[in-house]
């Protein structure tokens, strides 16, 4: 036993030190292959086409292409295009602020929206405590409590 002590102790510093070569060697490896990445990348770019580059640009900056977007980008330049989306706040918004300005709701604070247009399930609950409740809507809670609306449909097994 004393004598495979040292033994171990050079197997284990042998171990360390493949381990430590494997990983300068991996390391090595991904950096050459990341560099030669960079430049077939590069390479491959070049070989699209004017209108293959603004659809390729189309998709990674948003949704695609609508009808009239490549001759939108063809007309404004790539590098003009990418530079308006990296800063939206120089696009000039009057054409949509002009629809919208009808609006009144976009305008309106929370608590006066939900005032004048109260979610449905919160109008039932008034209309329930005030006991104004519509009888169709009474015999559809009525059968939602009882378990109705939660029951397997009888015809639903027939063909």
């Amino acid at each position: 036993m004393i004598r495979s002590l040292p033994r171990q102790r050079a197997l284990r510093s042998a171990t360390g030190l493949l381990t430590i070569v494997a990983m300068a060697v991996t390391t090595l490896a991904t950096i050459t292959s990341g560099q030669s990445m960079r430049t077939g990348a590069s390479k491959s770019s070049a070989k699209l086409s004017e209108d293959q580059r603004i659809l390729h640009v189309l998709n990674r900056l948003g949704f695609g292409a609508r009808p009239g977007d490549v001759e939108r980008v063809k007309a404004m330049g790539v590098d003009k295009y990418i530079e308006q989306q990296l800063t939206p706040e120089k696009i000039d918004d009057s054409a949509s602020e002009a629809k919208l300005q009808n609006l009144e709701t976009l305008r309106m604070p929370t608590a006066e929206l939900y005032e004048k247009y109260p979610q449905p399930g919160q109008l039932l609950k008034q209309l329930q405590r005030r006991d104004a409740l519509p009888a169709d809507l009474k015999a559809a809670r009525d059968n939602r409590v009882k378990g109705g609306a939660n029951a397997p449909d009888a015809s639903a097994g027939k063909i």
